[in-house]
């Protein structure tokens, strides 16, 4: 899925002041590459990200997400009900603070978004087939708390990918790593996200983090796209 950014202003007003994020930000997120977005901090990274999930809708601008011929736009006028079933149906997140559940085995946090459900055979097949090639196969009935960082971050992005959504974005996804195990996490999410044919954005400060493009901001705009 493509994600086509036009104009797009974020702007925080308070009482006493206004800070502006993003200033009129165009730009095109290709579908199925992995885009890295980059800046200081304060340069608008995280805002444009989660403008990109439609966690926040208070922006100007158009949004537009496209695949196979079929276009949905969001913006300050269209935006509905429907942004939330867009949301949760098309779009994964990876944060920095893996988001698990200590009470909760491995397993049952890799399932949680399919809680309401029926487990299926077909889901349970899927699961071993991504705990095995991110080499977590053995740690399912295990609990959060036993596990590393990078594990941690290793069975969120099982999660996210069982999901299945056409767009993945993460947040500062090796933060918390040391550079071993991020390599290693970058490494399995680029093998995942070449292999489903996603479109992955990430933001982050970490200057080993490749992917197909980088986009870089500097006060709320674009500095450069390579």
């Amino acid at each position: 899925m493509t994600i086509h950014c036009s104009g797009i202003t974020r702007e925080y007003i308070s009482k006493t002041d206004s800070i502006v994020a993003l200033s009129s930000v165009s730009l095109t997120i290709q579908s199925a590459l992995m885009t890295i977005i980059r800046g200081q901090s304060g340069s608008g990274k995280s805002t444009l990200l989660n403008i990109c999930g439609l966690i926040d809708n208070n922006f100007d601008g158009t949004l537009i997400f496209e695949k196979d011929g079929i276009i949905e736009n969001f913006n300050k006028v269209t935006i509905t009900n429907k942004i939330s079933d867009f949301r949760k149906n098309k779009i994964g997140y990876i944060t920095q603070d893996f988001g698990l559940i200590n009470f909760l085995t491995v397993y049952d946090n890799i399932l949680l978004p399919f809680h309401t459900k029926p487990v299926e055979k077909q889901l349970i097949d899927k699961v071993n087939e991504l705990s095995r090639m991110i080499g977590i196969f053995h740690l399912l009935k295990r609990y959060p708390e036993s596990l590393s960082g990078g594990e941690k971050q290793r069975v969120a992005l099982c999660r996210v990918f069982l999901k299945g959504p056409d767009i993945l974005l993460a947040d500062e996804p090796t933060a918390r790593l040391d550079k071993k195990n991020a390599d290693t996490v970058i490494g399995y999410l680029k093998e995942l996200q070449k292999q489903y044919n996603k479109t992955v954005v990430i933001v982050t400060h970490d200057e080993s983090v490749q992917g197909d493009r980088v986009i870089t901001l500097k006060e709320g705009e674009v500095e450069s796209i390579i």
